[in-house]
């Protein structure tokens, strides 16, 4: 991502002599940037979110006025059948035909509804899920993180060498880094789930 900063970028300048001494100031970097990118996550789940119910309500007022106009044109046809009409027998046909079509309409629509409302469960919860696990995903980068900050800043304390704390550190955030990545790679997207 266009926020993440790399390993080169955060330590270019810190010197394996003077990196426990410049250490705190770097830590603080990656924990903000982490942290940028969780929150930036639930912008874009929260927009996710927001695009599918906009998408639904559109899709539900569209669907509405297709039946209204639909409901007027047979509401047209039948009048016109009840006006050529003319004996019992043709009107009581009449009649039974729009009683048939009228139940064909609302059996089909009732069908179409119930279709939509299992089709809109199931990709809430392929959703939700995939949320869930990106959410994981960058919750288990953050502590690796921290995980990585805190030796880090222990070791410094402890008076190791700067280089090899140096070296310590980038190599856990490297693992943290590919970690992010496989996990990355684990996760459907939810477009060929929906598809299935």
């Amino acid at each position: 991502a266009a926020s993440s900063m790399s390993l080169g970028q955060a330590t270019a300048g810190i010197g394996t002599t003077n990196f426990c001494t410049n250490f705190p100031t770097l830590s603080q970097k990656y924990q903000t940037n982490v942290n940028t990118q969780i929150t930036n996550q639930q912008t874009r789940i929260t927009a996710e979110t927001q695009k599918v119910q906009t998408n639904r309500q559109t899709a539900d007022a569209t669907l509405q006025q297709d039946r209204a106009k639909w409901a007027s044109n047979r509401q047209a046809i039948y009048a016109k059948l009840t006006a050529k009409a003319t004996t019992a027998t043709e009107k009581t046909a009449v009649t039974t035909f729009q009683n048939a079509i009228e139940a064909a309409v609302i059996a089909r629509e009732a069908a179409v509804d119930a279709a939509k409302t299992t089709y809109r469960q199931g990709f809430d919860l392929l959703l939700s899920q995939h949320q869930t696990d990106v959410h994981q995903l960058l919750s288990t980068f953050q502590s690796a993180v921290q995980t990585a900050i805190g030796q880090a800043t222990s070791q410094c304390a402890s008076g190791t060498a700067p280089a090899t704390v140096r070296t310590t550190f980038q190599a856990a955030l490297q693992a943290a880094r590919t970690a992010r990545t496989a996990s990355a790679q684990q996760i459907d997207g939810i477009g060929t789930q929906v598809q299935q």
